[in-house]
């Protein structure tokens, strides 16, 4: 049998889109926020993600599965409150008057730099 070199081995194109379809832990780190490679192993060995192994030993993580993590992490705003707190200013944090009416100690309160 010979093998005609003139051509490299590409992948077909089922085995291209089952390669898109799946990311590797450090892929899945890099498009999730805040979040570590370690995190996404820790992730997989405690079964909050599903994950395949590959022949050579290696996590691959679904697409699916990033979205699922996008979805939770979207930070959802809080409905609209149409009651006003009692004694509160809008925008005015408790005790904040109180942090500057009070002026600093004489001579810095600190020490001097040499």
């Amino acid at each position: 049998m010979q093998l005609d070199e003139s051509e490299p081995h590409l992948p077909s194109d089922e085995a291209r889109s089952i390669n898109e379809d799946f990311l590797t832990p450090a892929e899945f780190a890099a498009l999730a926020p805040r979040t570590s490679v370690h995190m996404v192993r820790r992730w997989i060995r405690d079964g909050k993600l599903i994950a395949r192994k590959n022949l050579s030993g290696y996590y691959l993580v679904p697409r699916s599965e990033l979205r699922k993590v996008l979805q939770q992490a979207a930070p959802q705003a809080p409905p609209p409150s149409t009651e006003r707190s009692e004694g509160r200013a809008e925008g005015v944090i408790p005790g904040q008057g109180r942090l500057w009416s009070t002026p600093p100690p004489a001579g810095g309160g600190g020490r001097a730099l040499e």
